[in-house]
């Protein structure tokens, strides 16, 4: 494929345009369908751009450029925190415009307190069912114990990704790339993702996606507990992943990934909290579908934003609006059924061409997509996520465009240190007592 690097950042322009703009220009009905297109098109560059890419050398990467990789990363991030300031300031409480971040912080209380997490929140403007998981309220132990607004508790901590031997330019637009999404997020979006706690579920996926990248098999098992326990999308994509680590692995490493994380899952949600209260994640999906009715029958503000296909489902499917979500929700299964089987299907024509690793990644990618843009109810700043994902995947096109054309010259591993949790380095240092990193 010609000038793929191009493409790549064309369609990621594109992508935020869409997001933030363009339903002023093509409205709620065409505006999806050119999302989703931009979406598609990154990932068909991506997975052109990873075929056939030799293997680099995995020892070859120098402390010093590791380190500084991580400086610069951290510097462009570190850049985007008076904007967040600056928004904070202009929304000083984020509860007036949402009851996404009450929510998780009366969990954590409720959880340091002793007291069940998981039932209903008395707030002046609703009484929601909380459905977030643990990992997504947890972290407002750090705004808790620094004093500062629980916001904050989304942005841990930043870095970047880059590589020894790419032109200093390229390299520069790897450092930069989610710094810009991610400010771009900031201030296109109005002002929605400084009401929710949404930045730390980008990072989970930051942290799944720089293992998939290292091909490190620690870090990927980190990131999927860390995915799975802050929210239940990414269930879709899990059996494809272990589907794909078996054939490339083998039944034991595939069984140590599934006992790690039903043992991480069943210690942090299952034991403390489902089982004392079985019915609270069928209470969590109700009041989720009774949210998504009435946004759908009084006024609908997220169809607005021409982000996902619910005016479509909402125009075309007659009936009770408790019907119309139904068949939304059926629809979103069938499109997750649909990525699962359609994966499996297309790795075997390409199971010698792309790594599994890099293959996971791209899948994991549409995933996101398929799911946020394909539901009854998404909210503008759940594309952040995605979004940032472009991001990771631009990045790696850059990387391998540049390896492929350069394979007669060294060029050291790639060492992302993409924005992370502050817990993951506490999960390093396991590795080398309870974790076999594997390659």
């Amino acid at each position: 494929m010609k000038y793929p690097v191009f493409l790549c950042l064309l369609f990621l322009t594109l992508q935020l345009f869409l997001v933030f703009k363009g339903v002023a220009y093509f409205g709620i009905f065409t505006n999806p369908f050119l999302l989703l297109g931009s979406f598609i098109g990154l990932f068909i560059v991506y997975l052109r751009s990873v075929k056939n890419i030799p293997a680099s050398s995995p020892s070859a990467q120098t402390s010093y450029f590791s380190i500084l990789a991580f400086a610069g990363g951290a510097t462009a991030v570190l850049l985007c925190f008076p904007a967040f300031g600056h928004m904070f300031h202009i929304i000083p409480d984020p509860g007036s415009g949402s009851d996404v971040i009450p929510q998780l912080e009366t969990q954590f209380d409720r959880f340091c307190s002793g007291a069940m997490p998981y039932q209903q929140v008395n707030l002046h403007q609703s009484n929601p069912f909380p459905v977030y998981m643990p990992f997504h309220w947890l972290p407002v132990a750090i705004s808790r114990f620094a004093g500062i607004d629980t916001r904050w508790s989304g942005l841990l901590c930043a870095g970047a990704a880059a590589r020894k031997g790419l032109p200093l330019m390229m390299n520069i637009a790897i450092v930069i790339l989610p710094s810009c999404v991610l400010l771009v997020c900031l201030y296109g979006g109005d002002l929605d993702l400084t009401l929710s706690l949404e930045t730390i579920i980008a990072a989970y996926y930051l942290v799944l996606s720089a293992g998939l990248l290292q091909k490190n098999l620690f870090i990927v098992t980190a990131g999927l507990a860390l995915c799975m326990l802050s929210r239940y999308t990414l269930i879709f994509w899990l059996p494809v992943f272990l589907f794909l680590l078996f054939l490339d692995k083998g039944y034991a490493t595939t069984t140590r990934v599934i006992l790690t994380l039903t043992a991480v899952v069943c210690l942090c949600y299952v034991f403390p909290f489902l089982l004392k209260d079985p019915s609270i994640f069928m209470k969590g999906l109700k009041y989720h579908n009774g949210a998504a009715g009435f946004e759908w029958k009084y006024g609908a503000i997220t169809f607005s934003t021409g982000i996902y296909f619910a005016p479509h489902i909402n125009a075309l499917v007659p009936g009770s609006y408790p019907h119309k979500i139904l068949v939304a929700r059926i629809f979103q299964a069938a499109t997750m059924l649909f990525l699962c089987f359609g994966g499996i299907w297309y790795d075997k024509r390409i199971r010698n061409k792309v790594s599994h690793y890099d293959y996971s990644l791209g899948m994991l990618y549409l995933f996101l997509v398929g799911f946020y843009m394909i539901g009854p109810l998404t909210y503008r700043y759940y594309m952040v996520t995605p979004l940032l994902l472009s991001a990771v995947l631009c990045m790696k096109i850059m990387q391998g465009r540049a390896k492929s054309s350069k394979t007669s010259l060294h060029i050291t591993e790639f060492t992302p240190s993409l924005p992370v949790p502050a817990v993951f380095p506490v999960l390093q240092m396991w590795r080398g007592t309870l974790w076999h990193s594997s390659a």
